[in-house]
């Protein structure tokens, strides 16, 4: 009986396309950070914590504080695209 070949295919991943990566801004002075939590225990503490340190050190126009629907699925469209017109840089949290 001849051996049967069973291709398996991985659906997570386009092949070794590295991530676009944003250019940095040079300041952050004048600029609207963004955080965005995404659901785990204390970690909206830290994020607010650290708006609150980078408002003590820059001259920030504002902050502005976002939550994902769920800790798992990635943050909705709609939202993603509200923390783009709304911020110039934003900072989330991930890991255990």
């Amino acid at each position: 009986m001849p051996a049967e070949v069973l291709e398996v295919l991985d659906p997570t991943t386009a092949g070794n396309v590295a991530p676009e990566l944003s250019s940095r801004i040079p300041d952050l002075n004048d600029k609207v950070i963004g955080a965005l939590w995404n659901g785990r225990p204390q970690e909206d503490e830290v994020l607010k914590g650290l708006l609150a340190r980078l408002s003590e050190r820059y001259q920030l126009k504002g902050t502005r504080f976002y939550r994902k629907p769920q800790l798992y699925i990635s943050a909705p469209i709609p939202l993603v695209n509200r923390i783009v017109a709304e911020c110039d840089a934003v900072i989330t949290g991930v890991g255990t």
